[in-house]
């Protein structure tokens, strides 16, 4: 559905630009995890192994949408996987600093490199990046559309995306 184009449907990003009468430009990868999206909205290879798409320019981007986690939450036995707990309390803007764990932390890449590798992290990364790319872009979190429970478990992209949104103060919209 984000990717859209397929099926007749039309593309998610069409349908919204329509509505809020603005332009906008689609990003998404179908069948995308979290670690894909990290290559998607920042300059970061994808932690997934596929090939880098774009790198999109947050000058001018008024505000950006993120739908991701139902693949995330229903291809492996781990799910929604991370935490809070893991997510680095410092800002990129605070470079140089030392971690709690005494790692001096001097450039970019040492800092995205404290974000893990499970959705938590791979999530709250690309908020950071485009916060710190454009202080002014309005992030939006949306839940992917709901499936059956025995589907996908979306409970847990829900109890995810809130926890993120209120830790970053984004919106966040269940769908």
């Amino acid at each position: 559905i984000t990717e859209g184009g397929g099926g007749g449907f039309p593309s998610y990003t069409n349908r919204i630009t329509e509505i809020l009468q603005c332009q906008g430009t689609n990003y998404a990868s179908s069948g995308a995890w979290s670690s894909r999206l990290v290559g998607i909205v920042t300059n970061l290879d994808p932690r997934d192994g596929t090939a880098k798409k774009v790198t999109p320019d947050y000058t001018d981007v008024a505000a950006v949408t993120i739908m991701i986690g139902s693949n995330d939450a229903g291809t492996t036995a781990a799910g929604i996987n991370g935490s809070l707990a893991s997510i680095p309390t410092q800002r990129i803007q605070d470079l140089p600093f030392t971690t709690a764990g005494g790692v001096l932390v001097s450039t970019p890449d040492e800092y995205w490199a404290l974000f893990p590798n499970t959705y938590y992290g791979n999530l709250s990364l690309c908020i950071e990046y485009v916060k710190w790319k454009n202080p002014l872009t309005v992030i939006y979190l949306i839940s992917a559309t709901h499936r059956e429970p025995s589907i996908v478990p979306m409970d847990a992209v829900v109890t995810a995306m809130t926890a993120i949104a209120r830790f970053y103060s984004v919106q966040y919209f269940n769908a």
